[in-house]
């Protein structure tokens, strides 16, 4: 028997295919974001479901950028229902994506969204007023912006926007309307259940895997003496077959699949590196670069988009090895970043150097937009006006040695 929510799906393929039709038909029912929102509707979502990643984000993204082109041309629809169907869907793919961010142990690493179609990394009062009405396409007004910033808002001196997630998970369940998310455990022993992701380092993946088996099975101590031993370079246990042997009788590993997603990390990290190499050549005989152009090499070789902090009109902040810097949108490049992760001289380059600031001096002396950066706000800082790839890839090196 066909579903209320089957039914709308019919439509919004319908809608989209005769939008479409100069392409192929596009099957968008068994995607994952349309899988999970089924789920959502019939109170079947389960932690396990949004612990999100970066393809998952991309895919709900896509999918918010998709409705939205089609609403901008709504006057072109022949019935009013066609534009409540698609309203329906964008109210469902938001409403994902706030749980993701509500239940995500970690922030999706890689992912700058694209704001104009309604992703956005932090949440407001309308993303709980959304998750908790009855009609989720013209949710009742639930949560005020005074309970949101006094209750659920943690403020601090660099204006970031960060929520107490606990406090507004047990907000949405006292809610009449909200379908509670069903407590499973996510810390699964079978090996196979770990996940590589285009955007994560597969090791550090298998870390994290090895990291909650441990702490599952109180062996904390014993793990970190193991460690230890390995200089705490989990990439040299991993390399050490004797190692591989006590962690397997030390978490009873299924040996062989553990091994298995040990050698399919080791393949997926020389792929990787040959992809890097390819990248290099070309990105180092670009002789015209922009900001952008800098950001996609950045990402490309295994850097991403600040996860608390929001690029604006004039600047992107990114990490890369572990380091914080900033991209300034200016016809030529600047890259900001700290003095003291520089362990090699910056002569070659053309650099400016700014000195600590304090945070009440009078004259703050450096990009404004910087401030929101807790590790640029008030540091010694260095601007470095970068004009080719070469340039980029040397200045790069010497962050990540």
């Amino acid at each position: 028997m066909k579903t209320d929510f089957d039914s709308k799906l019919e439509h919004l393929e319908e809608i989209i295919n005769r939008c479409l039709c100069l392409f192929a038909k596009i099957d968008i029912s068994e995607s994952e974001p349309i899988n999970l929102c089924r789920k959502m509707v019939y109170g079947e979502l389960t932690t396990k479901d949004v612990q999100g990643d970066f393809e998952l984000c991309l895919s709900i993204n896509s999918g918010l950028g998709l409705l939205s082109t089609f609403e901008e041309q709504a006057e072109h629809f022949d019935f009013q229902d066609e534009l409540e169907i698609i309203n329906y869907f964008q109210a469902l793919l938001k409403n994902l994506n706030s749980l993701l961010i509500l239940y995500t142990n970690e922030n999706v690493i890689g992912f700058h969204g694209f704001g104009d179609y309604g992703y956005s990394e932090y949440l407001d009062s309308s993303d709980f007023d959304r998750l908790a009405s009855k009609n989720i396409s013209s949710p009742t007004s639930l949560m005020s912006n005074k309970y949101f910033d006094d209750e659920l808002r943690f403020k601090d001196d660099f204006e970031c926007d960060y929520i107490d997630k606990n406090k507004a998970i047990s907000w949405l369940k006292d809610r009449r309307h909200f379908k509670p998310i069903i407590e499973v455990d996510i810390s699964l022993d079978n090996p196979n259940d770990i996940e590589f992701t285009t955007y994560e380092d597969p090791y550090l993946s298998i870390e994290k895997y090895i990291n909650r088996l441990v702490e599952k099975n109180k062996k904390v101590e014993y793990y970190s003496n193991l460690l230890k031993s390995h200089n705490n370079n989990f990439y040299d246990l991993l390399n050490d077959n004797h190692a591989i042997l006590e962690l397997n009788e030390l978490l009873s590993l299924d040996f062989l699949s553990f091994c298995s997603k040990v050698n399919d990390a080791k393949n997926i990290v020389i792929e990787k590196e040959k992809e890097k190499e390819s990248i290099f050549l070309d990105f180092k005989n670009n002789k015209n670069i922009s900001y952008i152009d800098v950001v996609d090499y950045i990402i490309k070789i295994g850097g991403y988009s600040h996860k608390n902090i929001t690029e604006t009109k004039y600047i992107k902040p990114m990490i890369i090895g572990e380091n914080v810097i900033a991209i300034e949108k200016t016809k030529k490049v600047n890259i900001w970043l700290q003095k003291k992760i520089c362990t090699t001289s910056l002569t070659s380059f053309n650099t400016t150097e700014y000195d600590k600031v304090e945070k009440n001096a009078h004259i703050y002396g450096r990009n404004s937009n910087l401030k929101k950066i807790p590790e640029l706000a008030y540091d010694t800082l260095f601007k470095v006006k970068v004009l080719n790839g070469e340039e980029v890839i040397k200045l790069i090196s010497i962050i990540t040695k």
